[in-house]
């Protein structure tokens, strides 16, 4: 092998790593809450327990206060309402936590990895974890979010996911207001935050962790994360926790998740006004797409769709030719026409009272080739 072969390889490694890093990138700092700084140790007494935190027990109580974890914030408006709590199993050996006699066997869950982990008792109001992701997200790009959460004890119906106030949140700008004690703060407006994910089918995770996971494209640069219950008010008659850990946020491949079956909307193609002619600005997705095909043999159905404004007749074969300029410009890119089908569907299908939410146009991925 010539040293320019040779070099062209390096050169091509080195792109290889730098994109799987890049893919592989998680935006979120301490997403399993080890790295920490273990607060000070307190026996409080039942009268003691019940002034300073709220909490009421009939015996004598040994608790960590003024935990702090790197990266992590919590949001209460009052201190002394339930709240998150770091866990840190190497250090809660040493310490008997006892808020309430009934549920202190359901206190001693286990991280799902490591050490650490949060946890929430009850979710009674507003109660949200939040941090600053390393970077902004890219608006129209596609990202990967996880987390493992465990719910105890058995029987819980906890309304907080009953009632969808369960999710993740992102905003664009700093929300907060001030620190108000250890890690927690307030919050301007919590109107602000934009949801994305909400948890309702929460009974996989009862006396157990599970993992959940979802993708979506951000709409804007947001760069602060949170996750909780975002109701002012919850009530539930049950006595529970629930217990977070391994967060992340990660960028991935634009089309990687799609597979046979699914159908959705190809973002940020546009046409002339009244015309099947694509503009300059719709090529970067096609050229995503069309690598995407590469590298996956599927057959695929390309559909337009119109508004309802104009001529019935002209709506149909304006949709059809746009599909169709679609479908021309991925052959163009080296995509076997063979593998694709396009049709137009006029106004026939609309998705929204919205016309400009109409003017779309649609892949099906039918079948591997």
């Amino acid at each position: 092998m010539c040293c320019c072969t040779g070099y062209k390889f390096k050169i091509l490694i080195i792109i290889l790593a730098i994109k799987t890093n890049i893919f592989s990138q998680n935006l979120i700092q301490n997403g399993g809450f080890e790295d920490n700084k273990i607060g000070e140790l307190l026996q409080l007494s039942p009268k003691e327990m019940d002034y300073t935190l709220n909490f009421y027990s009939v015996s004598p109580v040994r608790i960590r206060i003024n935990n702090t974890v790197k990266h992590w914030y919590c949001f209460k408006k009052y201190l002394n309402q339930e709240q998150y709590e770091f866990i840190n199993i190497e250090d809660y050996q040493t310490i008997i936590d006892t808020r309430y006699d009934e549920i202190k066997n359901q206190s001693n869950v286990l991280p799902k990895t490591g050490n650490c982990y949060v946890r929430n008792y009850n979710g009674i109001s507003r109660n949200l974890l939040i941090t600053k992701l390393t970077k902004p997200l890219i608006k129209d790009s596609t990202y990967l979010i996880e987390f493992d959460y465990h719910i105890s004890p058995n029987g819980a119906n906890p309304s907080i996911f009953n009632n969808g106030n369960f999710g993740v949140f992102f905003t664009v700008n700093d929300i907060t207001t001030k620190i108000l004690k250890g890690f927690f703060i307030e919050i301007k407006n919590h109107k602000n935050l934009k949801q994305f994910f909400v948890v309702k089918d929460y009974k996989e995770a009862v006396n157990k962790w599970a993992h959940r996971q979802f993708i979506f494209t951000a709409d804007s640069a947001y760069q602060y994360f949170f996750i909780g219950n975002n109701h002012r008010y919850s009530s539930t008659k049950d006595d529970f926790f629930v217990c977070l850990d391994n967060i992340s946020v990660k960028p991935i491949d634009k089309f990687s998740h799609y597979k046979p079956g699914d159908k959705f909307e190809l973002k940020n193609i546009s046409f002339e006004i009244n015309s099947y002619k694509l503009k300059n600005d719709s090529y970067k997705i096609l050229d995503e797409f069309s690598s995407f095909l590469k590298k996956n043999n599927y057959n695929i159905e390309i559909s337009g769709h119109t508004d309802k404004t104009g001529d019935f007749k002209e709506n149909l074969l304006l949709s059809e030719k746009r599909a169709k300029a679609v479908f021309d410009y991925l052959v163009q890119k080296g995509i076997n026409a063979e593998r694709m089908s396009f049709i137009g569907y006029g106004s026939t299908k609309p998705i929204s009272k919205e016309n400009y939410k109409n003017r779309r146009v649609e892949i099906e991925i039918l079948s591997n080739n």
